[in-house]
């Protein structure tokens, strides 16, 4: 009886041993993996043709150290429409944001067309197609450019952790719907990267990062979320910033391609 006891004593010791032993090994191949399938799904999201994206912001101050940051805005939406070309893309981006100060909502627009940008604010009042007209400004500079606005960097273009592991705390990966979520947590790495690009003044302290990814069936990213809470010091006064950004992609693939002209598609 005690011999059996004791076997069954050094089964379980060996159990729990090599369970013990094999996890490290699963987690590094799960970071991995996990690592691999957001990379695929921002490459995917590079070879699509055209699209429209769904944007979402909002950057709040605790105690609003800044006078002029101290605008009342407390968010706002766009709609992008993108057209890839060779050399880049074309894009149109129209804003809304909400004024907290006067209860309304302000509009402007900015596009990219052959290489030529452009910004524009509403110059007349709302039609029976509900359509804004705008007067287009040439801010490119007298040179050509096909750089993405922030939007599509979002969602066609690696974030800094995702090229550096070390800027890396975790990946988590998880069924949202019909989506696979992975929501990656920077590490102190990447705190310290990012108070590399503030002075010593400024005192940028990176309290939480986060970056969120919707990568659907097909493993294409459809939903790119990124929020950031950082105290940073401005005029000698240190405030608490929490910024939040989702970009969604709404619709992509249709069989004729638009072109960016001078009205909103």
């Amino acid at each position: 009886m005690a011999k059996k006891r004791l076997i069954m004593i050094l089964a379980v010791v060996t159990l729990f041993c090599a369970s013990g032993c094999s996890v490290p090994e699963q987690e590094t191949n799960s970071f991995d993996i996990n690592l691999e399938q957001i990379n695929k799904g921002i490459e995917r999201f590079s070879k699509l043709k055209n699209g429209t994206l769904e944007v979402n912001g909002s950057l709040k101050a605790a105690n609003n150290a800044v006078e002029s940051w101290d605008t009342g805005y407390s968010g706002g939406t766009a709609r992008v429409t993108f057209i890839s070309k060779p050399r880049g893309y074309d894009f149109i981006e129209e804003v809304k944001s909400f004024n907290e100060k006067t209860g309304k909502f302000q509009y402007s627009a900015t596009k990219q067309a052959e290489g030529e940008l452009f910004f524009a604010v509403p110059i007349e009042q709302l039609t029976e197609k509900r359509e804004r007209n705008y007067e287009w400004e040439n801010i490119s500079k007298n040179h050509s450019q096909y750089e993405p606005n922030a939007a599509l960097k979002m969602m066609a273009a690696p974030t800094k952790p995702l090229s550096n592991k070390e800027y890396i705390e975790s990946i988590i990966k998880e069924k949202d719907g019909e989506f696979t979520k992975y929501t990656l947590t920077a590490s102190e790495g990447f705190a310290t990267y990012a108070k590399e690009f503030h002075s010593a003044e400024e005192n940028y302290i990176v309290n939480d990062h986060r970056e969120i990814y919707w990568i659907n069936k097909e493993g294409l990213l459809i939903k790119h979320g990124s929020y950031e809470e950082a105290q940073w010091t401005i005029d000698g006064i240190t405030d608490t910033y929490i910024s939040d950004i989702t970009v969604e992609l709404t619709g992509f693939n249709y069989k004729k391609l638009k072109k960016i002209g001078d009205k909103l598609p």
